[in-house]
């Protein structure tokens, strides 16, 4: 069965993307955020999620803690509060 996996290249670049996004640096809406976010989710996994996805794990988890940093400064919650 094939696989397709991401390169390192491309997770740099995908890291960076998310990096220059500055997600948790600016107050924003919600909103705001996923509609900046949606576009970019969708291609990663329509590009890279066909066979396995396992692979991707450190961009998930590198986008879930920028996504954690803006939780806890946009709505001043301590980091158990905003996981929650």
């Amino acid at each position: 069965m094939p696989s397709t996996f991401i390169s390192a290249k491309s997770k740099k670049r995908v890291l960076e993307k998310f990096k220059s996004m500055a997600i948790h640096k600016r107050r924003r809406p919600l909103k705001e955020v996923a509609s900046l976010l949606a576009p970019i989710i969708r291609g990663i996994v329509n590009y890279y999620h066909k066979f396995w996805d396992g692979h991707m794990y450190k961009i998930w988890y590198q986008l879930n803690q920028r996504l954690l940093k803006w939780v806890k400064w946009e709505k001043g919650l301590y980091e158990h509060a905003a996981i929650r």
